[in-house]
């Protein structure tokens, strides 16, 4: 098909940074029929070099990065006008708190389709004020809130007073064929490596994951933890760990490109948050057919059955997620049940069904 013909598709995340939002939007912007739609990546503030970035140029994908201050920048929005006004997009998607800065842009434009993906609970993913914005573009100007699992749906439906049919629900996707392994996953019985992915910042709580951690020792010792990524709180979350005397279990990773060859050489995956929405890291850890401990939180319940995918623990419960650990490392067998379970469930999980699910949802407001 001729590229002009193309249907041309915004896009619009803050930046390419480390996060499930940025990493969503750049699979979204891979997997979508290229023979269909013309996809760039916008980004909000100038290049940062990121993992994601780079990887967008080794995908060959289109990126136009604009160079907004931090804080409320009106620049940004004539540049972006200008941007709009030349290139003339039919769709705009926007991710995250970049849709106040598409919304002149898109209307004076006249972009047709106009999307904006939820992440998190709605009463949590923006401030108050920011979301006094999204309910007027919601309801007068033809923006399209897309949740991404029923639970957040539910949130949005509450926060913004909207009919639920008026929201689509559209789960997040993988490339589960990254992290699913070839052969059968293999459970010793000991030891446990448990390995924890994401931001260290308060909204992950690894405060409660490292507490869990080090009652569960007491009682068992054929466990360690990997703690993937990197925040505010690292310097914070190793003085806890030194404090523990844990070092010798306990390893913090830093960031990585790497996280498939990370989670096939781990045993147990733990998230701890105080509140999600569904994060990747939990379905790229079901694809790799890892047993999931997790906080029942968000959009997790979600996708995970309690006993069929791995256990759901309160949020804040420490003895009740150190109990969930001394589960799966005493019982391999329980493992390799869990395992074979997160094998199959994944697939429903693929960024390809998700890339469908936008493709359908573009479709039908063109």
């Amino acid at each position: 098909m001729n590229t002009l013909k193309k249907i041309k598709c915004f896009q619009v995340i803050p930046n390419l940074g480390e996060g499930g939002a940025e990493k969503l939007a750049l699979s979204l912007a891979d997997t979508i029929d290229s023979n269909k739609y013309d996809v760039t990546l916008v980004s909000l503030y100038k290049s940062q070099e990121s993992i994601y970035e780079q990887l967008a140029r080794e995908k060959g994908l289109k990126i136009k990065f604009f160079n907004k201050k931090p804080g409320l920048d009106l620049m940004v929005i004539y540049h972006l006008i200008k941007y709009f006004l030349n290139e003339k997009p039919q769709i705009v998607h926007t991710h995250l708190y970049s849709a106040k800065y598409i919304f002149l842009p898109a209307v004076l434009s006249g972009v047709k389709v106009r999307v904006h993906t939820v992440h998190s609970l709605a009463d949590k993913e923006l401030g108050w004020l920011d979301r006094c914005f999204m309910k007027v573009m919601y309801r007068y100007f033809n923006f399209i809130p897309v949740a991404i699992s029923d639970f957040i749906r539910e949130t949005l439906v509450a926060e913004y007073h909207l009919p639920s049919t008026r929201i689509p629900c559209i789960y997040n996707g993988i490339d589960v064929r990254l992290y699913t392994p070839g052969v059968p996953r293999e459970f010793k019985a000991n030891p446990l490596k448990i390995c924890a992915i994401g931001s260290l910042r308060n909204i992950k709580n690894h405060h409660l994951l490292i507490d869990a951690f080090k009652l569960a020792l007491e009682k068992n010792q054929d466990i360690s933890l990997q703690i993937v990524g990197d925040g505010v709180l690292r310097e914070e979350l190793e003085s806890k760990v030194r404090m523990y005397g844990l070092q010798d279990k306990v390893t913090f990773m830093g960031v990585r490109s790497d996280i498939p060859g990370i989670l096939s050489q781990s045993d147990v995956f733990a998230i701890s948050s105080l509140h999600e929405g569904l994060p990747l890291s939990v379905l790229e850890a079901m694809a790799s057919g890892l047993p999931i401990i997790a906080t029942r939180v968000g959009g997790i319940p979600d996708v995970m059955t309690e006993g069929r995918n791995g256990f759901l623990v309160e949020s804040g419960n420490v003895g009740a997620y150190c109990e969930a650990i001394l589960k799966l490392v005493v019982d391999p067998k329980l493992r390799e049940i869990i395992s074979r379970n997160n094998l199959i469930d994944a697939w429903k999980y693929d960024v390809k069904v998700m890339a469908k699910g936008y493709e359908e949802l573009y479709a039908s407001c063109l």
